[in-house]
């Protein structure tokens, strides 16, 4: 995307020229392509460039290049059907059958399809746990499960509770609310689906038929391979150690609950890479260590 800079000039005496729309992307294309490029170089390509003007715009689109650099993008492929779901708590815009507004969504990572729109009380673990079980005698247990760090996700009876089932937790760094976006994004089209069929019904008022009606996985999923959860586990506790000497931490120490669930985050996905679960297209596989470290 063209950064859109506008060069300010005041100066005394005659008016300097004004680059137009067409002059401004010519700049910027060619600044994204080698951004070394000065004025000498961008007038010897495009001879129409007044000199003056054309300083102005370089300096000031480098100057906010510099203050808001971009980061690579990087395109995340999932290879595992249902290995991988995303869990978040969602505002319905009003009360489902004159309750509550609060509910919550599930997400499979690779379809990005919604598995559950519930309504619930708030967003208490109770209603989480209710929620993960019933998926779980339909689906079978994931191995990650990404969520945000909301009073529910972050409780130990929910670590506990997915502990037994051989999942691990992602959560999201903090302030980065975008890093589980797939799930909100899916949680807003399961919302508008069941606002509309809320609206086909002939009612106003939402209703958890409404909900259900909004969910995209019909069928149920294949559970997940045992062997590969096998050598999931393993692998996500090598890196978990391999992880924790690159901090210069002992694993064996008690963690701050921060500083664990930022450990585990890194760790699950090495792990989900090294078991080709996970490839994310346009970022290597950094590790400082070597695997015999862990």
């Amino acid at each position: 995307m063209a950064l859109s800079v506008v060069p300010r000039c005041r100066r005394r005496g005659r008016r300097p020229r004004v680059l137009t729309a067409v002059q401004r992307l010519q700049i910027t294309q060619a600044l994204q392509q080698d951004p070394r490029w000065g004025v000498a170089r961008l007038r010897q390509r495009f001879p129409e460039l007044p000199r003056n003007t054309t300083a102005i715009f370089v300096r000031a689109y480098k100057a906010a290049r510099a203050r808001n650099p971009r980061r690579p993008r990087c395109r995340l492929v999932r290879h595992v059907e249902g290995a991988v779901w995303a869990i978040d708590g969602t505002w319905m815009a009003g009360p489902v059958d004159g309750k509550s507004r609060r509910a919550l969504v599930v997400v499979e990572l690779k379809r990005r399809q919604v598995m559950a729109l519930a309504s619930v009380r708030g967003e208490r673990v109770a209603d989480v746990l209710a929620l993960l079980r019933h998926l779980f005698a339909r689906h079978g247990p994931p191995l990650v499960l990404k969520l945000d760090n909301g009073s529910a996700f972050i409780a130990e009876a929910l670590r506990s509770f997915c502990q037994e089932h051989g999942i691990v937790l992602m959560h999201s760094p903090v302030r980065l609310r975008g890093w589980n976006g797939t799930c909100e994004v899916s949680g807003r089209w399961a919302k508008a689906r069941a606002a509309a069929a809320a609206v086909a019904r002939g009612n106003t008022t939402l209703s958890q038929c409404d909900l259900d009606a909004a969910v995209t996985v019909k069928d149920s999923l294949a559970p997940v391979d045992e062997d590969l959860r096998d050598r999931f586990g393993v692998a996500f506790a090598r890196e978990r150690l391999l992880r924790a000497a690159e901090l210069g931490l002992a694993f064996a120490q008690r963690l701050e609950d921060h500083v664990r669930r930022s450990l585990e985050r890194v760790a699950a996905r090495r792990a989900l890479q090294k078991c080709h679960i996970l490839t994310i297209e346009g970022r290597e596989l950094s590790q400082w260590l070597p695997v015999s470290s862990a």
